[in-house]
């Protein structure tokens, strides 16, 4: 049975809400959000993406765990868990 990688990407409607001082522009409000300084007021799930899929191989997979939280799972184990079986 072959292995893909469906790689995507998710799209987030965030709103915050920035109190400033009346004699700063207006526009100023966004720069606490591009310092990641406020904290998000709501969030909307607009949908995901597919980018692409290619075929991976046991190796491939292994090597992409490294570095990550599933860095020491066995390939066995990272295929249990994330490996949706379409049959």
């Amino acid at each position: 049975m072959k292995t893909y990688r469906v790689d995507t990407v998710q799209t987030f409607y965030h709103s915050y809400l920035v109190s400033q001082p009346d004699e700063h522009k207006p526009e100023w409000c966004q720069d606490a959000v591009t310092c990641e300084n406020a904290d998000e007021f709501t969030q909307k799930h607009l949908g995901e993406q597919i980018i692409s899929y290619k075929e991976v191989t046991d190796d491939e997979i292994i090597a992409e765990a490294e570095g990550t939280y599933l860095d020491g799972w066995s390939l066995e184990h990272i295929k249990k868990r994330f490996v949706y079986d379409v049959r």
